[in-house]
């Protein structure tokens, strides 16, 4: 996975700002959803953490 940019509320962190951030990380995320006929509806950072909505 490769992460081009990262929103945190109006800032917006790409480039090698960003690279030099995640540098030594794993940023791979691997989502099996539990029930299938869902779809990804939202992604958001809340309190750091990420938050994935699901919708059928």
């Amino acid at each position: 996975m490769l992460i081009n940019s990262l929103n945190i509320g109006d800032i917006k962190i790409g480039g090698q700002l960003l690279q030099k951030i995640l540098y030594g990380y794993d940023t791979t995320i691997n989502i099996k959803i539990p029930v299938e006929g869902f779809k990804l509806k939202k992604v958001e950072a809340e309190k750091g953490y990420v938050k994935f909505t699901l919708e059928k």
